[in-house]
């Protein structure tokens, strides 16, 4: 691109010579056609310039277009992530209430082996304890006739 902005200030600078040699060389064939040239020349060189400009805008663009895609990919690979693990958290969470609550029925089942174990004994207790009342009001009627 530089050589064109190069070879466009060359021509200028030829047409701005050319015309100032105008007045001299007025009717002369070989100016008008070198001058026509250059101008052509000139208008060419000042079309692909402008051109390449617009080229190189529109190839910005796109590539601003592009890192705002990345960008919006990026963001949007962040929030699945986050969700993702958002998601494992919960899982986790509930695996751990999930032991929690085995714990607490083992720990249930063990507190009613107990009691069943206490209530046998009260009630081994309890016909032994009758056993001897019966023995003693036994003794107590026997002893009192």
């Amino acid at each position: 691109m530089q050589w064109l902005e190069e070879e466009l200030a060359d021509l200028k600078f030829a047409q701005h010579n050319i015309k100032g040699y105008k007045d001299a060389i007025l009717n002369h064939r070989k100016y008008r056609s070198l001058n026509y040239e250059i101008n052509q020349l000139v208008e060419k060189l000042t079309k692909e310039l402008v051109e390449k400009k617009r080229l190189e805008d529109v190839l910005a663009k796109i590539e601003a277009n592009q890192l705002k895609y990345f960008d919006w990919i990026s963001e949007k690979e962040r929030k699945e992530m986050a969700i993702a693990e958002k998601k494992r958290k919960a899982i986790e969470a509930a695996r751990l209430e999930d032991e929690r609550l085995n714990v607490y029925e083992k720990i249930a089942a063990n507190q009613m082996k107990d009691f069943d174990w206490i209530s046998e004994k009260w009630k081994k207790d309890m016909a032994i304890a009758e056993k001897k009342k019966k023995e003693l009001e036994a003794r107590l009627l026997v002893g009192n006739s």
